[in-house]
């Protein structure tokens, strides 16, 4: 997410509240979107890795839950599950 910096208006009455509110909503919302996942999944160094894409939660040991989340990883520094 970039930086993001809100006013600090004097606000006059309700509607007024209302728009700076929804203007800060969409400041954060546009702010969310500026996101690289790949870029971030790229500062991660994953070893021994077992590929992963299934997860039973009844009866998922640590082991089973490190190599789902390592093959999520994975995926986000590749682009997504398809690409090589």
């Amino acid at each position: 997410m970039r930086p993001v910096n809100l006013p600090n208006p004097r606000i006059q009455d309700t509607r007024e509240l209302t728009e700076v509110v929804a203007d800060a909503f969409r400041e954060l919302e546009d702010a969310s979107r500026v996101l690289n996942l790949t870029e971030i999944a790229q500062n991660y160094t994953l070893s021994n890795v077992t590929e992963t894409r299934s997860l039973d939660p009844t009866a998922a040991t640590a082991q089973d839950v490190a190599n789902v989340f390592a093959t999520f990883l994975q995926d986000l520094q590749k682009g997504g599950a398809l690409r090589s």
